[in-house]
């Protein structure tokens, strides 16, 4: 991430449900999350490890 995450009041909530803890995040986190896991997402093809933007590229190229 290049930025440091600022938690909001509220982006952040934590509770119990049936005895074990939860933690549930805003939409906003939610989608700073995934835009950074996209970033890094690995799949193994072929027998190797390919990151998801060269994955991308050879399906595009189909």
């Amino acid at each position: 991430m290049d930025e440091e995450l600022v938690l909001l009041e509220g982006d952040m909530v934590k509770s119990i449900v049936n005895g074990i803890t939860t933690i549930n995040f805003s939409y906003r986190i939610k989608k700073i999350l995934f835009k950074e896991m996209e970033k890094t997402i690995m799949l193994k093809l072929l027998g190797r490890c390919i990151r998801y933007v060269a994955l991308h590229n050879r399906i595009s190229s189909l």
